[in-house]
């Protein structure tokens, strides 16, 4: 086997980093020009063959510990050692074999959830941009509620039909200052609720 010296081993390392850097660049520069659902499937082909890598290699494996569990067999006849190692063997195969079939199934999920959120889908309604998106559907709904109830006290307070003393006691002047405040403060604490949760 050739070796070489240390300035040659760098500047090898150095056309590998480039060439590395160039792939990925190139990968990237390809991936933008294709369309969202054929990103996921060149997504999903990368994975399968990994996947296919991992479980041929599994395979192999599993192949090669069979083999050699066999032949252990003959050399040693029937000793109960060789029964136990098939077992622990026998349950490795069957737990790594589990987890692939967890795996695929993970992957089947992903892949569905995916695509039932109709990733080319619009996210508008009526020209409203991003009221399909279930967070802002979310956010939108809170909101209105809150603007239903805040206009709903507003109109108990302004037309006196809230049966406390204190309420009862206020001029139209008190009232619409009391209104102001209600929505200002309100305002101000669900901005601040949103921005620390959210």
């Amino acid at each position: 086997m050739a070796t070489c010296d240390a300035a040659t081993t760098e500047v090898k390392q150095i056309q590998r980093n480039s060439a590395q850097a160039a792939f990925t660049q190139a990968t990237t520069d390809y991936i933008a020009c294709l369309s969202v659902s054929e990103r996921v499937d060149d997504a999903f082909k990368r994975e399968d063959a990994k996947f296919k890598a991992a479980t041929s290699e599994f395979e192999q494996l599993d192949h090669m510990g069979r083999f050699l569990l066999r032949q252990l067999g003959r050399e040693t006849g029937g000793d109960s050692t060789i029964g136990s190692l098939t077992d622990i063997a026998e349950r490795e195969i069957s737990d790594v074999e589990k987890k692939i079939e967890e795996t695929k199934a993970q992957i089947r999920k992903e892949r569905r959830r995916f695509l039932d959120s109709d990733p080319q889908g619009t996210v508008s309604v009526a020209g409203l941009y991003f009221t399909k998106v279930p967070d802002n559907q979310v956010l939108i709904a809170f909101l209105s509620c809150l603007g239903a109830f805040l206009l709903f006290v507003t109109l108990l307070i302004v037309m006196n039909r809230i049966p406390i003393p204190y309420f009862q006691g206020l001029m139209m002047g008190e009232r619409l200052k009391t209104v102001a405040v209600l929505w200002v403060g309100t305002i101000l604490l669900t901005w601040a609720g949103l921005f620390a949760f959210t």
